[in-house]
């Protein structure tokens, strides 16, 4: 799956190379945000955070290995990107997705699983998680088998 931006990798010449090796792998053009909601302004975003902060007591700090790709980097020690709150979240749904900036963080050899609602994946997923349907497997077994696949 493709959604970084255009000129980084020509993303359709990228991904029918990645098909004729065999890979499921499709161009999604996008605009970098977030796609189920193209037009939150900030407004909106403040009135969300009020029942965010009743639910969100006591926040989280982000630990090391959390990569913020709503922050630029120089942004990620701010008192707004240290810690899992309703203004981290609200200042998620206003600000470009800096995907490309978060994934130069990830080691070369580590492993990613992205988990993702989007209709983007949806035949990734459809593919690989087809053992969580079957009847009399205990679930957890069963999603742990899907994730090592």
């Amino acid at each position: 799956m493709i959604s970084w931006l255009r000129e980084f990798l020509k993303s359709k010449e990228y991904a029918l190379n990645l098909q004729t090796q065999g890979h499921d792998a499709q161009d999604a053009t996008s605009k970098i945000r977030h796609f189920p909601l193209p037009v939150v302004d900030l407004p909106s975003a403040i009135y969300e955070m009020s029942p965010c902060e009743q639910i969100m007591v006591n926040p989280k700090p982000r630990s090391s290995g959390w990569i913020s790709s709503s922050y630029v980097e120089s942004e990620w020690n701010n008192p707004t990107a240290k810690s899992a709150d309703a203004c981290y979240f609200a200042h998620n749904l206003v600000s470009p997705i800096l995907l490309h900036e978060a994934l130069l963080h990830i080691p070369k050899d580590a492993v990613v699983l992205k988990i993702s609602p989007y209709h983007l994946p949806q035949n990734v997923i459809a593919c690989e998680t087809e053992c969580l349907f079957e009847k009399d497997i205990d679930p957890t077994l069963s999603i742990l088998s899907c994730i090592g696949r």
